[in-house]
């Protein structure tokens, strides 16, 4: 019968397996902290692309409104109806692309949990 402290020995191969399995950890634990780094960092610049377009869109928004104030034909009298109906076709069109915009970015506002802002520009043009 063996002694007990023959059972506990290792052999060389088994402390070189052994040490490799530390090294691997070590490894393990420095990837998934370099990767943590990485990750945070490619989040600020999504999130801050995502302030960005909401800035750019809000800014365009303010633009389409003053756009139509200044353009829209509120008086007939200065314009021919066929005219008329083309700049308020536009302003139609621009508007709901603008809606369509205001959706597709509503998904990086729920990534980072931001609140979807409420644009009463669009809203103005849309009822005038």
């Amino acid at each position: 019968m063996k002694g007990k402290s023959q059972e506990h020995q290792l052999t060389e191969q088994e402390h070189l397996r052994l040490k490799n399995v530390y090294e691997a950890w070590d490894n393990f634990e420095k990837s998934l902290y370099d990767g943590k780094i990485m990750l945070s960092k490619i989040q600020k610049k999504l999130k801050q692309g995502v302030d960005e377009d909401t800035d750019d869109f809000r800014k365009a928004v303010e633009d389409n409104k003053k756009h139509f104030q200044e353009n829209a034909p509120y008086v007939c009298d200065k314009i021919e109806n066929s005219e008329a109906r083309e700049k308020i076709r536009d302003h139609k069109k621009l508007t709901c692309e603008l809606r369509e915009r205001e959706e597709e970015m509503k998904f990086g506002l729920d990534i980072f949990n931001i609140d979807h802002p409420v644009y009463p520009e669009l809203s103005f043009v849309e009822k005038e």
